[in-house]
C-alpha cells in the first residue's frame, strides 16, 4: 500500500489524510474540491499453499470535518463510501526451441548448414493465476524461409497453420486457475524445418516471430494479453545444446 500524502497504518490497514500530511485539508472553502490517492499492489499468492481464487479488494473511505456556525457552535460533517474491486488474473505464455527432447524426432545438421534442412521442435506454454480465463488464443507467424511440418502434439490441442499468411493459431479456449508448475498448465509442441541460404551464414536466424496470447478474464471481464519474443535457432533450453550450435555454418 502506497498512499500519496497520507499515512498508512499497517496494524489496522488504514490510511489517514489530515492537515499534518496534506496542508490543503486545513481548510476547505465553499465549493472547493480535491482528491487524495493511493496505490495497492495485490500480493502474489501463486506460491501459497492456499492460493486466492477470484480475489477482490474492498475499500471503505470516510471523510469528516467541522463547519463553523457563528462564533462558538460547530457542526460535525461526515460521509462514507465503499467500493469493491475485482482483481484480474495474470495469464502468461513462454516459448522455447528444443531438439533432443519432446514428442518428435528432429533431423538435420547441428549447427545448421547452408542449403541443408534442419528440423526443430517449438514449445509454447501458457500459465494462469487467480481466475479462469476464456477465449484464450495464441498467434504468431513463421518467416518465409521456415517450413511448417504439420506435426503437433498433443492431439487434443487445437493448433493450425495458414500457409498463405504464414500464421500459426493456437485456439486454447479456457485456462483454469493456478496452473503454474501443475499439470493444469496448457502446452503445445510443433515442428518446423529451416534450410539456410548462403546469406544467412554466421547468423542465428529467427524460427518463429513474436507470439501474442489474448484471453478474457472470466471473473472481471478484462481483456488480458501476454507475448513471447521471437524464437531463433538458439535452442539453449535443450539439455544437449552446446555453445555455437545456433550459428549457421557454410
Amino acid at each position: 500500500v502506497q498512499p500519496d500524502q497520507g499515512y498508512f497504518n499497517s496494524a489496522n490497514n488504514e490510511i489517514s489524510w489530515n492537515p499534518q500530511t496534506n496542508k490543503e485539508l486545513s481548510s476547505v472553502g465553499a465549493g472547493d474540491s480535491g482528491t487524495v490517492s493511493f496505490t495497492i499492489v495485490p500480493k502474489d499468492s501463486g506460491g501459497s499453499s492456499q492460493p486466492i481464487v477470484n480475489p477482490t479488494v474492498v475499500v471503505s473511505a470516510s471523510v469528516s470535518g467541522s463547519r463553523a456556525q457563528g462564533s462558538s457552535a460547530q457542526e460535525k460533517l461526515s460521509s462514507i463510501v465503499s467500493r469493491t474491486t475485482r482483481v484480474s488474473s495474470r495469464v502468461s505464455m513462454t516459448g522455447r526451441v528444443v531438439r533432443s527432447i519432446g514428442p518428435f524426432m528432429n533431423t538435420g545438421p547441428i549447427p545448421p548448414k547452408v542449403e541443408q534442412p534442419t528440423t526443430y521442435t517449438v514449445v509454447w506454454t501458457v500459465d494462469n493465476t487467480s481466475s479462469a480465463v476464456g477465449n484464450a488464443r495464441v498467434t504468431a507467424t513463421l518467416p518465409a524461409y521456415v517450413k511448417w511440418m504439420n506435426m503437433t502434439s498433443p492431439s487434443s490441442e487445437n493448433i493450425s497453420y495458414d500457409a498463405n499468411s504464414g500464421q500459426i493459431s493456437w485456439d486454447i479456449g479456457t485456462v483454469n486457475t493456478y496452473t503454474l508448475n501443475q499439470s493444469r498448465r496448457r502446452e503445445v509442441y510443433f515442428q518446423v524445418s529451416f534450410q539456410p541460404s548462403v546469406n544467412q551464414a554466421d547468423q542465428s536466424p529467427t524460427l518463429v516471430n513474436q507470439a501474442v496470447l489474448t484471453a478474457t478474464d472470466s471473473f472481471t471481464g478484462a481483456q488480458l494479453q501476454s507475448s513471447q519474443d521471437y524464437l531463433s535457432t538458439r535452442f539453449s533450453t535443450d539439455p544437449s545444446y552446446q555453445e555455437g550450435q545456433a550459428t549457421v555454418a557454410r
